[in-house]
């Protein structure tokens, strides 16, 4: 809640300051002769869209009413294509650190050496199983306090 009350002034914020400087900016960058030169290159047009906002738009057209004065249309499709990106590099990275992460975690917690052989992830349900797992006495490192064939972990 707190979080939501700090982020949202914060957006408005910065959403009125890069309009502010939208405006005049785009409306001087227009005017200036390399502008006009590079205009039709696609990667100056690129990074007009990206810096700028497009043309001088902001100028001459009034913002769109309802939800897309806060929001581009094209970030309704490039979002979530970007989030599907990254669950799919997390479906493909976070197996293979997950059991390392919790062995260590324990061993930091415990003292003593967790040893772990196999661990499977499933971002769908978010659960962790460790396979093979034995936890050392602290102070006698030769004995197991713990050996276990599977252990699950859930959120």
């Amino acid at each position: 809640m707190l979080a939501s009350g700090l982020a949202v002034p914060a957006f408005l914020t910065v959403r009125y300051l890069v309009l502010k400087y939208r405006g005049p900016f785009s409306a001087w960058a227009a005017g200036w002769r390399p502008f006009r030169r590079f205009g039709g290159n696609r990667l100056a047009q690129f990074l007009n869209w990206l810096f700028l906002g497009g043309a001088a738009k902001y100028v001459t057209v009034h913002p769109p009413k309802g939800p897309f004065r806060y929001i581009r249309k094209a970030s309704l499709i490039g979002l979530p294509v970007l989030y599907g990106l990254a669950y799919l590099l997390a479906a493909l990275i976070v197996p293979f650190f997950s059991g390392r992460i919790a062995t260590s975690a324990a061993s930091y917690l415990i003292g003593g050496e967790v040893a772990v052989q196999g661990s499977s992830f499933s971002l769908f349900t978010g659960k962790l199983t460790l396979r093979e797992l034995s936890v050392q006495d602290p102070g006698r490192p030769e004995e197991n306090v713990l050996v276990s064939t599977s252990v699950p972990l859930r959120p």
